[in-house]
């Protein structure tokens, strides 16, 4: 009888392993129980808990990250302006808009139309085109600050 109760607890981890449930205990730790008393070891789904940690520590990584790139290319675009300034002699703004129309018109005209199709038509002309004509560095430096100083690197998170 014993042997016929190890060899199902056995049969139902295995059959748990593959469906993704684990056993509280593990198998082999729970041989002589299964075997004296004839208990099963009891079987449960992944803590949601734990879940739900992994899926913040990453989602709290990739906003930081996200806000680093950000702060390197607002480094970047100051850099482009401080260029463009002293080969003009003068203070010269490299506007966000004529950034981005500089690199890559296809996806600005694009990015016009969704807003105005699907979002709201005023929202272009007044907001985003006002934003557009911001120095770039701070369009970009603005959010990416705002990600690193939301999401601090702690000692118990990666």
């Amino acid at each position: 009888m014993n042997k016929t109760v190890y060899g199902i607890a056995r049969f139902l981890a295995g059959v748990a392993r593959q469906l993704g449930l684990r056993p509280r205990r593990p198998v082999a730790s729970v041989r002589a129980p299964i075997m004296d008393a004839g208990v099963l070891p009891s079987l449960s789904r992944p803590m949601p808990e734990a879940s739900e940690a992994i899926g913040q520590r990453i989602a709290v990584m990739a906003a930081r990250t996200l806000g680093w790139v950000l702060v390197i290319l607002a480094l970047a675009a100051f850099a482009y302006e401080l260029h463009a300034s002293i080969q003009a002699g003068g203070y010269r703004m490299i506007e966000a808009g004529a950034l981005w129309f500089g690199l890559d018109v296809e996806s600005l005209n694009l990015a016009q139309a969704i807003v105005q199709r699907f979002i709201h038509p005023y929202l272009w002309d007044p907001v985003v085109a006002g934003m557009l004509q911001w120095p770039a560095w701070s369009l970009l430096g603005g959010p990416g600050v705002a990600l690193v100083l939301a999401f601090p690197v702690r000692g118990d998170q990666p």
